[in-house]
């Protein structure tokens, strides 16, 4: 295909090789992250390093892995009948990607759906051409659900002409919005919002001390266990229960998510899986001592790349042992020891679902600030 700017563009799809090999494919692909983000958000606490990216896409664990990209110049590799495979890509830029991730283990309908064009490529149709090849792909592998999340700085009045509403009637997007025209033109509808949250860390005592003292008050019976790293093996069994309740107890509006099936080797797989990557996990999780049932968890994830930023992952508490403080609980412990074990970490991102109003009051309670809403997006194709 050519641009408006008569740029020769030729898509190619990435297949499992050597990671020295595809190094350049995900310098590229960080670098559009990057240009994104910058103009977004105005930073790049949220792009992975090309060898993170590179490690998760050949990861596959629990998920294919599908990853196209538009480039602008010749590849070493020749032409063949449909998408020629590129690894070394010599002196063209990648200009655009698109990416997705297909559950093995379960969801064996879902495509997990990603397309991001730089900014000096955008407007010119790329994004369209990118989605409509992934789209093909992923449809060829029988999957016929798709999903996306994209990031939005602003959101609208839910009253104004320009909302688009939520179904979970919590969050609006604009319409004017470049990225949700572009979903809406995809024939994605929007079905949940999230609310992109910052926090300024390490935490004031005097911010920490009272909440602290009121969910270990409220959590008698109830210790608290701390971990970096690897989950520890006694530990497996019970946070594999944890992370499949996970799958399926938070607000998900209509997002067609069925449970994931864990198990303790699926645990050690994601253990495995952020080493590659680089990361290093923070975990803590509260015991109930009369049964030693493991039922509230969170965590945290540090970057190797970037030591000034924290990523909150999973926080749970299992609905069985609800209103005794444990989010509070865990997410306090967690900060506590993010602070003695990476205290070069500044500031921890986090994301919650607008609908989830108990999870958002603890996070505003320990001086989360909104700095951004995603859209969750979710379309159905027929064969």
């Amino acid at each position: 295909m050519t641009t408006p700017s008569t740029t020769t563009v030729t898509l190619a799809s990435v297949p499992v090789a050597d990671a020295a090999a595809l190094h350049d494919v995900f310098a590229g692909v960080a670098r559009i992250n990057a240009a994104n983000n910058l103009a977004l958000l105005g930073h790049t606490d949220l792009v992975d390093a090309p060898a993170a990216t590179c490690a998760a896409f050949l990861d596959r664990g629990d998920a294919d892995k599908l990853l196209l990209v538009a480039l602008d110049g010749p590849t070493t590799d020749p032409q063949g009948p449909g998408l020629p495979e590129v690894t070394e890509i010599g002196t063209a830029r990648v200009l655009g990607y698109a990416e997705a991730s297909l559950p093995t283990k379960d969801n064996l309908d879902l495509a997990e759906v990603f397309v991001e064009v730089h900014p000096d490529a955008a407007r010119a149709g790329l994004g369209g051409v990118l989605a409509t090849a992934l789209e093909d792909e992923v449809r060829a592998r029988g999957r016929h659900t798709l999903m996306s999340w994209t990031a939005h700085r602003d959101e609208a009045e839910p009253a104004s002409d320009e909302a688009l509403v939520a179904p979970t009637g919590v969050g609006a997007l604009r319409r004017d919005d470049p990225v949700t025209r572009f979903a809406l033109s995809r024939g994605y509808a929007l079905e949940q919002t999230e609310r992109h949250s910052q926090l300024e860390v390490p935490v004031a005592e005097e911010v920490l001390a009272p909440l602290r003292q009121q969910a270990v008050a409220a959590s008698e019976g109830y210790e608290v266990l701390t971990w970096v790293g690897r989950t520890p093996e006694e530990h497996l069994e019970q946070m594999a229960r944890l992370r499949q309740r996970m799958s399926v107890d938070v607000p998900m509006g209509a997002l067609a998510f069925e449970e994931e099936a864990w198990d303790a080797e699926r645990v050690r797989r994601g253990d495995d899986r952020a080493e590659r990557m680089g990361r290093t996990v923070l975990t803590a999780a509260a015991r109930h001592l009369a049964s030693g049932e493991m039922v509230a968890y969170s965590v945290l994830i540090c970057p190797g790349e970037n030591e000034a930023v924290g990523w909150q992952g999973d926080t749970l508490v299992h609905g069985d042992h609800r209103g005794h403080r444990l989010g509070m609980l865990v997410k306090v412990a967690n900060l506590e020891a993010m602070a003695t074990r990476r205290p070069s970490t500044q500031r921890v991102h986090t994301w919650n679902a607008g609908e989830n109003q108990w999870m958002l009051a603890i996070n505003v309670a320990l001086g989360f600030r909104r700095v951004a809403t995603e859209g969750a997006w979710q379309k159905r194709v027929s064969d």
